[in-house]
């Protein structure tokens, strides 16, 4: 919890949540891979560039207790999340904040059936043909 947040009621903060969550998913971009294997390689690259982004460089080669120490400091939680249903199922995947705010959301996998259609997956029209797919606010080079 920040600062900010606790001076507010529960309350607040799951409204202020939810308004960070729609803006990044205002913003979000589908791409979509042949395979799952391509798919989550990208998915760990959006965490990657988010969290060197956010000031974590060679994060992966930190000991786990050194990087708990430092995210810390830097006050970035990484939360995964995987609490919503079918029909919103592209929203369940990692939300990495800063001092509170919402620094990016990279959803899991989402494996694009023709007879769900995901309908309120966010439309992308540079996103490429595939049928799996991640959503997120991250700009990445792909």
């Amino acid at each position: 919890m920040t600062d900010y947040q606790a001076n507010m009621t529960l309350d607040e903060i799951a409204a202020n949540d939810l308004e960070m969550t729609r803006d990044a998913v205002k913003n979000a971009k589908r791409y979509c891979f042949m395979t799952p294997r391509v798919a989550l390689r990208f998915q760990g690259e959006c965490v990657k560039v988010l969290l060197i982004r956010l000031g974590l460089p060679n994060f992966e080669k930190i000991p786990a207790k050194l990087l708990k120490k430092i995210q810390k400091e830097k006050q970035i939680l990484v939360e995964h999340r995987s609490r919503y249903d079918k029909e919103n199922l592209w929203r369940n995947g990692v939300y990495v904040y800063q001092r509170g705010e919402l620094a990016g959301f990279i959803s899991d996998v989402v494996v694009r059936e023709e007879e769900y259609r995901l309908i309120s997956l966010p439309n992308n029209p540079s996103s490429q043909a595939g049928k799996f797919c991640v959503i997120t606010n991250v700009k990445t080079a792909a």
